[in-house]
């Protein structure tokens, strides 16, 4: 698997001196939920683009427009730019305040 740019960072609860063990607990168990959310998240975004390099975006739009030069004409790159969004939900993630958008 290739070296990841993500850095995994861990957090020490933030919890008001003093409480009991139930509430650190439930704390503690929200932490994990959000930790485990985003771990998927990376994990989904990662096999996305290794699965997804320029270059087979390139040869997706290429098909699409039955075009050879997709890449060379604006209509091309308007096709790229397009499939993009598309397959790394760039606009979704942005409406719906997805990580790592």
């Amino acid at each position: 698997m290739p070296k990841s740019r993500f850095r995994i960072i861990a957090l020490r609860p933030i919890t008001p001196n003093g409480c009991d063990e139930e509430t650190l607990a439930r704390v503690r168990s929200i932490q994990k939920k959000v930790y485990n959310y985003h771990k998927c998240e990376a994990l989904r975004m990662l096999d996305l683009k290794e699965r997804y390099t320029d270059a087979r975006i390139v040869e997706f739009a290429r098909m699409i427009l039955q075009s050879p030069s997709a890449k060379v004409t604006a209509h091309g790159m308007k096709y790229i730019t397009q499939l993009k969004h598309d397959i790394f939900a760039v606009e979704f993630g942005r409406k719906h305040h997805r990580c790592f958008s």
